[in-house]
């Protein structure tokens, strides 16, 4: 009976829910996003209603900007960036935005 219970527990509430900050593309980096989209894609019970969901709410090919959702990253833009080569990418560029972000408001 514990053991039913832990598996409607696990079902009712996906990887995302306990740290919804690791899903978001302005924190961490190409480490913490790969283990995002990993825990996604092989352990959420919940991957097929959440790529449903994100399916309906963006019917207009549109992606939502700057998150890991249903085992895809996007940029803030909402492009998907569906290959490890474009999230390394996207990292390397969000880095040198951050350095000269930094640089002005240091200067």
């Amino acid at each position: 009976m514990g053991e039913s219970s832990s598996v409607s527990e696990r079902v009712s509430s996906p990887p995302c829910a306990s740290n919804p900050q690791a899903w978001d593309m302005d924190q961490g980096g190409l480490t913490d996003w790969l283990r995002s989209l990993r825990i996604c894609t092989t352990e959420c019970p919940l991957l097929t209603r959440c790529w449903e969901a994100r399916n309906r709410q963006y019917a207009d090919g549109r992606g939502p900007a700057g998150v890991i959702w249903a085992g895809t990253a996007y940029t803030e833009t909402g492009q998907p960036l569906l290959t490890q080569s474009a999230l390394v990418e996207y990292g390397s560029a969000g880095n040198s935005r951050r350095r000269r972000q930094a640089g002005k408001v240091a200067a």
